[in-house]
């Protein structure tokens, strides 16, 4: 069915998988900790492809409008009449769109704003997105926001950050989520413009020129935290960023701290004053005294 793709469930009692292609035939209980969080779309997938209903009782109305535009897609027999169903439902129509865009990174960035707690109007502003395509997406493929609260729920079953789980520094999905929800959104911008643009690895800091030995140091730090997360102990990469990032920031501080002209100490001028001053005080009685 178009829209939806290859849709992932639970394997037995196992964290679900993204990957794999079990469809969700009943609504799961909200409290269920195996619960996928695109599951109202491989709820729609199912009832479409097997030419079903929605239950009145169970099924809520975000899965009910939802079925509704699957259904229609379906039954459309060209691109003409298909977009006039993405037309009707243009909200839905971009969540399917995000979800499917080779722009894997917007898709993550949205995902991440939403794990750090922003609002659907603030992840629309910064992804080109409308508040309700943000919600859309959320209800169908990312239903999340009830359970921010329970921590290891998201890390196991959101994140699938687990022990087992070999993780790459490039991975952006990953890391992206996971920073955003225990870093917030700030550490997150940060991250984003390491992943968009990263800042080449310097072999001389000095060369570095002053406008972007900033942005250069902090992306060394978030190379160096990367390592550290993914590389096994005593990788040496991790130290030999940590101090080329030291080195660009006292760079940094050294040039910025106002220049002193030569010889223009006032503290010892003025002790350099008073010891001439005493001395000439002193001659003359020293001269008498002779």
């Amino acid at each position: 069915m178009e829209g939806l793709g290859e849709a992932g469930g639970p394997a037995g009692r196992r964290p679900p998988d993204p990957h794999d292609t079990e469809v969700v035939d009943a609504c799961p209980h909200p409290a269920d900790p195996f619960r996928p969080v695109d599951w109202r779309a491989r709820r729609c997938h199912h009832l479409v492809e097997q030419a079903r209903c929605p239950s009145r009782g169970r099924d809520d109305q975000c899965t009910r409008q939802a079925w509704s535009f699957f259904r229609a897609l379906a039954r459309s027999d060209d691109d003409r009449q298909r977009e006039c169903v993405r037309r009707r439902h243009p909200d839905l129509a971009a969540a399917v769109e995000l979800r499917h865009s080779p722009d894997a990174l917007r898709r993550w960035e949205v995902e991440a704003r939403l794990l750090a707690g922003e609002s659907f109007a603030a992840v629309a502003a910064k992804t080109a997105l409308t508040p309700g395509a943000v919600e859309g997406y959320t209800r169908l493929f990312f239903d999340v926001l009830d359970g921010l609260g329970a921590v290891d729920w998201v890390v196991v079953n959101v994140l699938r950050f687990t022990p087992d789980r070999p993780i790459a520094e490039d991975d952006a999905e990953t890391f992206l989520r996971l920073y955003a929800y225990f870093g917030g959104t700030h550490v997150l911008d940060a991250l984003l413009g390491f992943y968009r643009d990263p800042e080449p690895i310097p072999l001389d800091v000095t060369q570095v020129p002053p406008e972007r030995r900033p942005r250069a140091a902090l992306h060394l730090q978030i190379r160096a935290a990367l390592a550290a997360r993914c590389a096994p102990y005593g990788d040496p990469r991790v130290e030999q960023f940590t101090l080329l990032a030291e080195r660009l920031e006292a760079l940094n501080r050294r040039e910025a701290e106002p220049a002193v002209q030569p010889g223009v100490d006032l503290v010892q001028l003025a002790g350099e004053q008073a010891q001439n001053t005493d001395m000439s005080e002193r001659c003359p009685e020293t001269r008498t005294a002779s």
